[in-house]
């Protein structure tokens, strides 16, 4: 099974909350025969059609270091925690874990 890692640990404002995702889904883009990969663009509703429409290994998503954001970036952190939430209950390859 795959495992990708979005690690938050260290973002400080929403502009790295948001660059914390572009490596991890740059490689899984490329797993989807994209060829440049994947740009992400802080857009989730297109972070959502990558993963459920066109993303279909078996995957472990890491979301790393949640807990240890500033609390003005706990709006945003809720956010993808239900997101990432919603997509593990629509999709039977998609896991979701969390790291301190």
């Amino acid at each position: 099974m795959e495992r990708k890692v979005v690690d938050f640990t260290g973002a400080k404002t929403v502009w790295d909350f948001h660059t914390c995702f572009i490596e991890p889904l740059r490689l899984i883009g490329n797993e989807c025969g994209m060829i440049d990969g994947y740009v992400y663009a802080r857009n989730f509703s297109a972070l959502w059609d990558l993963l459920y429409l066109f993303y279909d290994e078996p995957t472990t998503i890491v979301l790393k270091g949640l807990d240890s954001l500033p609390k003005d970036l706990q709006e945003e952190a809720e956010y993808v925690r239900g997101f990432f939430k919603r997509l593990q209950d629509r999709d039977k390859n998609i896991f979701i874990e969390y790291e301190a």
